[in-house]
């Protein structure tokens, strides 16, 4: 992936003026829980995982990503909206690029979900 180096030293500068704690260094704590696929038996069948990445300098939560057999969700990511500025000034295609340039974390990974990714408040859940 070819980065515009210019763009993402000026959203690194916007996000950390907005929000001075901000590591590149993520920390990640999963949670599992067991569903059903519902063909007559009451018993679990399956596993998924829940895995949520906090900012390291304040355990405040960025990113929650959900497996793919994840029994409520249609989506992949879901990320803190103290990205969403960032996301209306430069647009998603750069919001992406920003995130996996400096968080390694790449929102585009394939997966059989009808959403990639949304902004939603992830500090009030």
């Amino acid at each position: 992936m070819k980065t515009n180096e210019r763009a993402m030293k000026m959203m690194e500068r916007y996000l950390r003026s907005e929000y001075a704690e901000l590591s590149s260094e993520l920390y990640r704590k999963n949670f599992w829980g067991k569903g059903n696929k519902g063909y007559g038996s009451s018993m679990d069948d399956y596993n998924y995982c829940v895995t949520s990445h906090y900012n390291s300098n304040d355990d405040r939560k960025l990113f929650l990503e959900y497996s793919s057999n994840h029994p409520s969700s249609d989506t992949n990511w879901i990320i803190d909206d103290v990205f969403e500025s960032l996301y209306d000034v430069f647009g998603e295609k750069l919001l992406v690029e920003f995130i996996y340039w400096f968080f390694n974390i790449d929102l585009n990974k394939p997966k059989n979900d009808k959403y990639g990714w949304y902004i939603e408040s992830l500090n009030e859940m």
